[in-house]
């Protein structure tokens, strides 16, 4: 009996999130006549296609030549009758979540299993709606679009934090964390913005999937009773996450006709995903608009936001022995990465000893593929020699190579099969940097790494730079015979129009590799003394005979 009473509040707990009294469901569609646009079996083939390997999808995903025309012939004739396919009832399941107490149905994160039959409807929706939706949206989002990634707005606060330490400007960079925002969605108010810009067609087929949806919650081998869902989207195909930035560029829109704002303002915000940090060289402005964000939005019912909102104040002493010391913004986290490159690189070594320390057995793996983080930092000569040793010691104790036994770096390489850690930092982060140039200029990240060029009121920080993404990327240059630079916005200009070819941003890649340094002795491990030795060289060759 109390387990049962355990259950049924459990399901009470999600019934409150999942189904509003005061929402009405989707309404059925009760156009009886077929679509403009009928689905094909070749969409429907392309769809399983994509669903990934498993019990539950084999038989759609390898029968789909025998299985798609049947599909869509039944796809088809429930849109011109209303008699439309079972598209299943989704199975939800409550996942503690981490560092939460226990107990609590409040630390449990709602998990939805969708039936193979809805994911599949919903990439077929998913690929009719992309080109619009792309349109649709603003630049500064960068989650849920094609070539668009979380990567973008971590290179962008990179050339923020580069900035910082290049002037005396204080930069403002306040972020907002949504919480339950795609299960807070209203379906009214999400399908009056589709209608803007998306098609009768595509509008009944996203219709199809949120009407008539239900939940039945799994709980330790019982499936308790199903209830109606009337709010939100289902948390488990690819068409949910893309209605839900449809929904906060709605929302963002709508703040700034609050605030009796210019369009221009939200060209400050970096969107990824759930997170919102504007940054701002003004502190008015920054807290002005995320503390108006959430009152704008809660008054809509668009999202509601979390009461956590985190400040960072990249602001620069000009001493420069009190810059270390007060620079408290190192220490921010954003995107799980710490701002400052020292701080984030000696947090990740501790994390990757601890890991090494709990799971010994598939630690080789995960050591032949560093962190994608670190592609973004802009590590000195001796950080970098110092991680490489750290890598080679974390080599060494999963092959069980202890003293008085010892191994060459070159053997160790090779019989891990894998190569010194400075490569590839170098070959990632001019990947990323020939990507982002090729995206169109007024993404976020194109437009911090041109401010960061321009000219400013103050006058740099006096003595040797600091070690910077910009920085970086221009010693990498340097060590080239063939002049590239990257110190004013020209260059970046001129890189710009390089990375339009892919296959030669490709070929300046691999030079950038074969000019550094492999075996990592500590004479030829400099990067001045790498340039020093190019620019001598192209020196000579010039001369004439």
């Amino acid at each position: 009996m109390c387990m049962n009473l355990v259950r049924y509040k459990i399901r009470q707990h999600f019934k409150e999130q999942f189904a509003d009294p005061g929402r009405t469901p989707v309404k059925a569609d009760n156009d009886q006549r077929p679509l403009d646009n009928p689905v094909t079996a070749d969409e429907i083939q392309a769809a399983f296609a994509k669903l990934c390997n498993g019990q539950a999808t084999e038989l759609l995903k390898y029968g789909a030549a025998t299985l798609a025309q049947p599909i869509a012939d039944l796809l088809n004739y429930g849109f011109e009758t209303g008699d439309h396919i079972h598209r299943g009832e989704g199975i939800l399941l409550g996942l503690p979540k981490p560092n939460k107490p226990a107990g609590q149905c409040a630390s449990l994160r709602p998990i939805v299993l969708l039936n193979s039959i809805r994911k599949a409807v919903s990439l077929i929706a998913l690929k009719r709606i992309s080109p619009k939706v792309e349109v649709f949206l603003s630049p500064y989002h960068s989650g849920f679009r094609p070539s668009r990634s979380t990567v973008d707005a971590v290179w962008t606060h990179r050339w923020i934090a580069a900035r910082a330490q290049t002037y005396p400007e204080k930069f403002y960079i306040l972020g907002i964390d949504m919480s339950r925002a795609f299960d807070t969605i209203d379906h009214d108010k999400l399908l009056s913005v589709l209608r803007t810009f998306l098609t009768d067609d595509e509008i009944r087929l996203i219709c199809l999937l949120l009407q008539d949806t239900t939940f039945a919650l799994w709980n330790e081998r019982h499936v308790l009773s199903p209830f109606m869902n009337n709010t939100g989207t289902p948390q488990g195909d690819s068409l949910s996450p893309v209605l839900f930035v449809v929904y906060l560029e709605a929302a963002l829109r709508d703040l700034a006709n609050e605030l009796d704002l210019p369009r221009s303002i939200l060209q400050h915000m970096i969107v990824y995903r759930l997170h919102l940090p504007q940054q701002s060289n003004h502190r008015e402005d920054s807290i002005r608009g995320p503390s108006h964000l959430s009152t704008v939005v809660a008054h809509d019912e668009h999202v509601q936001d979390r009461a956590h909102q985190d400040q960072a104040q990249p602001k620069t002493p000009k001493d420069r022995k009190q810059r270390a010391k007060r620079e408290a913004w190192r220490t921010t986290r954003k995107l799980g990465s710490l701002l400052g490159d020292s701080e984030d690189l000696s947090r990740r070594k501790n994390l990757a000893a601890a890991a090494l320390h709990r799971n010994p057995c598939s630690a080789l793996q995960l050591l032949r593929a560093p962190h994608p983080a670190l592609q973004l930092r802009a590590l000195t000569n001796t950080e970098l020699v110092a991680l490489e040793s750290f890598h080679r010691k974390q080599l060494r104790k999963v092959i069980g190579i202890v003293y008085p036994c010892v191994i060459t770096n070159k053997a160790l390489y090779e019989r891990t099969e894998t190569e010194p850690l400075r490569f590839f930092p170098l070959r990632q982060r001019w990947r990323l940097f020939g990507h982002i140039l090729r995206r169109p200029t007024t993404i976020t990240a194109n437009r911090f790494m041109e401010d960061y060029f321009q000219p400013s009121e103050q006058q740099k920080f006096r003595g040797r730079p600091r070690t910077t993404l910009p920085v970086t990327l221009d010693a990498d240059l340097r060590c080239l015979p063939d002049g590239h630079r990257l110190t004013k916005a020209a260059d970046l200009i001129l890189l710009r129009c390089c990375a339009r070819d892919g296959l030669g941003w490709k070929r300046l890649t691999q030079s950038l590799i074969a000019y550094t340094p492999y075996e990592g002795e500590r004479d030829q491990d400099s990067t001045h003394t790498n340039a020093e030795l190019c620019r001598r060289l192209a020196r000579q060759q010039a001369r004439p005979v």
